[in-house]
């Protein structure tokens, strides 16, 4: 995976996918999965985080809605060797809806390389903006693991059928208000992890 697979996303460039509201999304770009993050004026700490902190993704479809969920963990890395190393969770789950409904017909993702390859690991951009300038803040690059981006693809395609661009939107808002937060990540039983 070469930074250029991701477009030259810089820091300090304006970002076109930047949200409208904080929060996190997902977007499939091509042949890989963009997650903006937008904070209003992220501090240091929080561009350190994502530049450097530990992601896990996880996967768990709700009433035939694909939801990918994040957290991000900081590791103390000067824990000496041989010693464990505490983790401290810096941003709970984060649980996004992702339907290919969302999607126009004509920029429907090629699923084939991963359904073909049972070791492709789907490629991932992390793009922390800022609210008010719409500007890139943080960078980061990893790939979901096989399973992951296997498994997310099989969720995509089999609930393709159940709901339309009119339908989803309700759908998704019936899903929240049955679910608590953090209880669609916390029940992800496909997840993985960023390496550090």
């Amino acid at each position: 995976m070469k930074y250029q697979d991701f477009g030259l996303i810089t820091v300090g460039q304006r970002h076109t996918r930047s949200l409208d509201a904080e929060g996190a999304e997902f977007t499939w770009r091509s042949d890989w999965l963009e997650l903006t993050l937008t904070f209003r004026n992220p501090s240091l700490a929080e561009q350190w985080v994502v530049e450097s902190g530990v992601f896990e993704v996880a996967l768990n479809v709700v009433e035939q809605v694909p939801f990918l969920c994040f957290r991000i963990f900081q590791v103390d890395k000067y824990a000496g060797p041989g010693r464990t190393k505490p983790a401290t969770l810096v941003l709970p789950w984060q649980e996004c809806p992702f339907h290919l409904c969302q999607l126009h017909p004509e920029q429907l993702p090629n699923f084939d390389p991963v359904l073909h390859n049972p070791n492709f690991q789907l490629p991932l951009a992390v793009v922390l903006t800022d609210l008010e300038t719409k500007r890139v803040r943080a960078v980061r690059q990893f790939a979901l693991g096989s399973f992951l981006s296997r498994s997310f693809v099989e969720a995509l395609l089999k609930t393709f059928p159940y709901y339309t661009h009119l339908s989803y939107p309700n759908a998704v808002d019936r899903i929240l208000a049955k679910h608590p937060i953090n209880t669609i990540g916390d029940s992800a039983r496909i997840r993985c992890r960023s390496e550090q």
